[in-house]
């Protein structure tokens, strides 16, 4: 019997907000099998453009449109567009030593909203939400790749690199939107366009396959 540990973060991204949200859940040893339906599902999902049908998975090839936020818009709310998404890994060792990881840059449909679904200014604003965490999923699965012996050290020190990496992703999440005024400051907002896709051109080789 093989044992996974899953440790799941969930990131939602008010992209209109200056606070994001971060929720952490972790379910430890799991018992699977060598091949499962638990297994075989990750590997669809790892080669779909959706984990349910509310969520969708970054692709290249695959960018968001307004059909894709479906939620009910918040009448309370000044904001003009929520975009929710999250980063989630996997990571664990099996009874074999081998070290076991899954990252995945996630779009959720229904807790994303958008009262103006006409203007190409603001889609694109909500699309590098979704960019900025790709690029830090490329980066947590850089550093599993880098692990020399990964399941022969202590697995405190791992966790510690990966809450690193999930606060330098909300942190930018959140300076992305106070530097654009939430996409308003068209001069800023290239900026990062420009800088999000260099990171997303640095760390090509570790997109999800």
């Amino acid at each position: 019997m093989k044992y996974l540990t899953y440790i799941i973060y969930f990131l939602l991204q008010l992209s209109n907000s200056d606070e994001a949200q971060q929720i952490r859940a972790r379910q430890e040893l799991k018992p699977i099998a060598p091949i499962t339906a638990s297994t075989v599902d990750m590997s669809l999902a790892a080669n779909s453009d959706s984990i349910f049908i509310n969520e969708i998975l970054w692709r290249n090839n695959r960018k968001l449109n307004w059909q894709d936020f479906t939620a009910e818009p918040d009448h309370y709310s000044n904001f003009s567009a929520i975009t929710s998404t999250y980063l989630e890994e996997e990571h664990g060792c099996s009874d074999d030593g081998d070290f076991i990881y899954h990252v995945r840059a996630v779009f959720v449909k229904d807790l994303s909203w958008s009262r103006d679904h006409y203007s190409a200014d603001l889609l694109a604003h909500e699309q590098i939400h979704f960019d900025i965490t790709e690029y830090h999923a490329r980066k947590l699965r850089l550093y599993f790749e880098s692990l020399q012996n990964p399941c022969g050290m202590p697995q405190e020190l791992i966790e510690f690199t990966v809450d690193s990496l999930f606060n330098e992703m909300a942190k930018a999440q959140m300076l992305y939107d106070e530097h654009t005024y939430h996409g308003l400051d068209k001069s800023n907002q290239k900026t990062w366009a420009d800088f999000v896709d260099r990171q997303l051109e640095k760390y090509e080789d570790y997109q999800n396959k």
